[in-house]
């Protein structure tokens, strides 16, 4: 029975063109309105993204004019929660699950978790402005406006006014540094931030800015429905241009004014987090969702992967709704319970952005510790887990997709994929250490503090270790057994070996700021530490490239699902000869060697048993032609 439910199953799985049958089965006019819907989707997160990162940067240039954190909350739930439900909504119009731009790169269908983790991380920054801005709105019913006796310093870079244990809370030193910027410092920054700062200083248009993004979001949300092709452009030209306006000049910031990463303030953080590779995922995958919507926007290649139960799905969207309502609900909680520990003008003052929130003010909460906070620290060491991981592993996963389309790439498809790998989760690890370091030297406590934090970072990076040895399945990165998983566990012990040296060297009691030397200091031993790891996965590379041997290292195949190409592996293995079955060990495992070879004596017996059959039946006719003969 075992044999046939198995033989069934492989009979299923190893249709050719079970994909070219899925697509086929879809009516145009279904992949019509999928379309549709799916570009409206990526317009609106589009829409969101671009206004969220220019009211995020002039909240963190502009610290006391948390007006524009109602309009954040505003395009928050505008168009943050229209776009989630559409997600649901496509996920269930294909009858295959949750839509995420992950699931347009086909080569990370098998790491389907690791984009939802992803896209987690993109929920996670919306749940805190969203809670935030719930928290100012609820104060506005109870006492005067939030904003109303915040201090608005002209021409100079004003200071984060946070009553933190070790930081200055007049900021003189920093205001001294940057007493000399005048008001065109903004439009250096950003067109947007010139036009706010310097033609529109009155705070009294706080209602008019409301009223105008709802009827704004109205206009936009029309025109999107009315689905003329040359307004979708418009606007898709529009607010990218917006989005470029709003990220690109902090990075010529950042480089002219390096003096910035000196100052023991949160503000480099707030930065940071502007350019974040989420807005490039999200980005690129609308280029590609653009470009090859023919090829891949059908239903049978949008879906997770078809192993995934649907009942393992719809107890995913339970949960992430659930999670999604208890963040923001927690996260309020926390936001009302800091009047206990700050002065209210310093809460007012304060530029509450995800970096300040999550980073800053929950920590040094923590730091205080009260037994009835106990939810404070689980909620930051999950936030810290869920969202450091998975950003390279999606980012290198859209450069694959990419390059496997293009016919000049397609020859160096295998090499760049693993190259990509390579070179994203190497950045990815010097990002997140840098941003665990800054963290650390936020607080004056070096203590526990620190050493938690970096606890907390080992545990992200050996997960990442994991995403990543799990991306090797789909992108066919097997060198050899051992040579794979000699690369994966050098980069956990890197993981752990950098670690131990943020422990050591940062738990010392240093003072609690971070300079622009030690950043390259610890930037070089990082590098180090990657080096060998990278250089010896280069030089295999190398050496099966010289051998001529690459082409076996990698395989590719129509499916993209992990179990799928691994009994199609077996398959192809089983149908040549008894030499190529027994290296199904690395591909398929003991047990699929075991089912191939019982499956290979029941098709020998079956044909044995044919041959006797056939054998008799021909005896039998003989001796029937004998007797008609003799008669």
């Amino acid at each position: 029975m075992k044999i046939k439910k198995f033989s069934r199953r492989v009979s299923q799985v190893f249709s050719e063109n079970e994909l070219d049958s899925h697509i086929k089965a879809v009516s145009s006019e279904e992949k019509i309105n999928y379309l549709r819907w799916a570009e409206f989707m990526a317009i609106l997160l589009l829409i969101e993204i671009s206004c969220n990162d220019s009211t995020t940067l002039y909240i963190e240039l502009n610290p006391g004019t948390e007006c524009f954190i109602i309009l954040y909350f505003i395009f928050s739930v505008f168009f943050g929660i229209p776009t989630y439900l559409i997600q649901v909504f496509l996920g269930f119009y294909s009858r295959k699950g949750y839509f995420t731009y992950g699931y347009i790169m086909p080569v990370a269908k098998g790491v389907a978790w690791t984009l939802i983790l992803n896209d987690t991380l993109r929920r996670m920054f919306d749940v805190a402005f969203i809670a935030v801005g719930f928290t100012y709105i609820s104060r506005i019913f109870q006492t005067e406006l939030p904003w109303k006796d915040c201090k608005f310093y002209e021409g100079d870079l004003p200071c984060y006014a946070m009553s933190f244990k070790g930081f200055d809370r007049t900021c003189a030193g920093y205001n001294e540094h940057h007493s000399n910027v005048s008001s065109l410092h903004y439009f250096y920054y950003s067109p947007f931030l010139y036009f706010k700062y310097v033609i529109l200083k009155d705070q009294g248009i706080v209602y008019e800015w409301i009223y105008a993004a709802i009827i704004v979001y109205i206009i936009i949300l029309i025109l999107l429905l009315l689905r003329i092709e040359v307004i979708q452009k418009f606007l898709f030209f529009m607010f990218g241009l917006l989005f470029v306006m709003a990220n690109v000049p902090i990075y010529f910031a950042l480089r002219n004014n390096s003096s910035l990463l000196s100052k023991p303030v949160v503000f480099p953080m707030g930065l940071k987090n502007c350019f974040t590779s989420h807005h490039v995922v999200h980005l690129v995958g609308i280029a590609v969702l653009k470009e090859f919507r023919g090829t891949y926007l059908v239903l049978g290649t949008l879906a997770p992967p078809s192993f995934i139960p649907e009942r393992d799905i719809m107890i995913t969207y339970i949960l992430r709704t659930i999670m999604l309502f208890c963040d923001i609900i927690i996260l309020m909680t926390g936001l009302n319970s800091l009047e206990q520990n700050y002065e209210l003008t310093d809460l007012r003052c304060a530029a509450f952005e995800p970096s300040a929130v999550m980073y800053a003010i929950i920590p040094d909460l923590i730091s205080r510790w009260d037994g009835e906070r106990v939810w404070l620290l689980i909620w930051f060491i999950s936030n810290t887990l869920f969202s450091t991981l998975a950003s390279s592993v999606t980012f290198s996963c859209i450069v694959i997709s990419i390059t496997r389309n293009f016919k000049i790439f397609k020859k160096l498809y295998n090499e760049v994929s693993v190259i990509t790998c390579v070179i994203c989760f190497s950045m990815n690890i010097l990002f997140l250490q840098s941003n665990f370091m800054s963290w650390s030297f936020a607080w004056e406590h070096t203590g526990h503090l620190i050493v938690m934090c970096n606890i907390a970072f080992l545990i992200c990076l050996v997960l990442q270790g994991y995403s990543l040895s799990k991306l090797q399945d789909d992108i066919h990165f097997c060198f050899k057994e051992r040579a794979s998983s000699f690369w994966c566990h050098g980069l956990k012990l890197t993981s752990i070996f950098t670690s131990m040296f943020l422990v050591i060297y940062y738990a010392k009691g240093k003072e609690p700021y971070v300079s622009h030397l030690e950043l390259h200091y610890f930037y070089i031993i990082a590098g180090l530490l990657l080096l060998p790891t990278v250089g010896i996965a280069l030089l295999i590379l190398l050496k099966y490239y010289c051998q001529g041997k690459l082409h076996t290292c990698f395989k590719t195949t129509k499916s993209w699902g992990p179990p799928i190409k691994k009994l199609r592996f077996a398959r192809a293995k089983f149908e040549s000869s008894k030499d190529t079955l027994s290296k199904l060990r690395g591909g398929c495992g003991h047990n699929c060697l075991l089912r191939s070879s019982k499956l290979k004596a029941t098709v020998y017996s079956l044909d044995v048993s044919r041959r006797e059959f056939i054998t008799k039946n021909k005896l039998e006719h003989l001796e029937i032609e004998s007797d008609m003969m003799f008669l």
